[in-house]
């Protein structure tokens, strides 16, 4: 399954790394980890998290990527604050 580049990025703006899983089927894998700790058969969602998922792919943020975003965020804030005292 591809990952999506938009998620990528708005997660490398912060410095973080995108891990995907194996599992084609994340939304029943979330139910079946809920479903072992409500079964008592792990004792909490992280110990079900680490049985039952297996990591495909991590994919890492690029420095300058994430400067890049980190600039232009710091710019739409200035016009964000720009536009707010315009309407005042």
């Amino acid at each position: 399954m591809p990952v999506s580049t938009h998620w990528c990025g708005k997660f490398w703006q912060y410095g973080l790394p995108v891990i995907t899983t194996k599992c084609s089927e994340p939304v029943l894998l979330g139910s079946a980890i809920l479903g072992a700790v409500a079964g008592k058969v792990s004792p909490s969602v992280s110990d079900a998290m680490q049985q039952f998922t297996h990591v495909d792919t991590q994919y890492y943020p690029q420095q300058n990527y994430q400067t890049l975003h980190k600039q232009r965020y710091e710019a739409y804030q200035q016009l964000q604050a720009l536009a707010k005292n315009c309407r005042e």
